[in-house]
């Protein structure tokens, strides 16, 4: 049945396509749940404080998500354009000089591609570090969370 909808659908063949796919639906639905929620206004105060903790962290997972997706299209790409192996096979007369430099292009490329990979990662690590609560902090406690500034989660 898969491999039928594959057929049809050349864009949702690859893990990239289905995570960026759940992605988008489940962006989708935070963005509804949200809108209902906060700016819909019979939504009482005490049905939006008992929203906001699943908001935020569905809100930090679809971060996740998106950092995920991006980085499975960084690796399909290197894997479907062979950058990283040195790219495809030159076709006609060219010098050893010219296949040289272009293989060393397609390594450059690699490497740009993996560096961008591993900043995505930090960051993520980084908005994690900054958005969830540290351990003994006022956040973590049950006291406000923008009264410690680097915490927005309760625990």
């Amino acid at each position: 049945m898969l491999h039928a909808a594959a057929r049809l659908s050349p864009s949702r063949y690859s893990l990239h396509s289905w995570i960026g796919i759940t992605t988008s639906v489940l962006f989708g639905l935070q963005y509804c749940f949200g809108f209902y929620h906060f700016l819909f206004p019979r939504s009482s105060d005490s049905t939006r404080a008992a929203f906001v903790p699943a908001h935020a962290a569905m809100g930090l997972f679809l971060f996740l998500m998106v950092i995920i997706t991006a980085a499975s299209g960084i690796m399909e790409k290197n894997t479907f354009t062979k950058v990283c192996t040195g790219g495809s096979p030159m076709v006609g007369n060219h010098s050893q000089a010219e296949k040289d430099a272009a293989k060393e292009t397609a390594y450059l490329e690699c490497r740009v591609a993996n560096v961008f990979g591993l900043c995505l990662v930090f960051l993520a690590g980084a908005v994690f570090w900054a958005v969830v609560p540290k351990k003994g902090s006022a956040a973590a406690s049950g006291g406000t969370p923008l009264s410690e500034g680097s915490s927005l989660l309760k625990a």
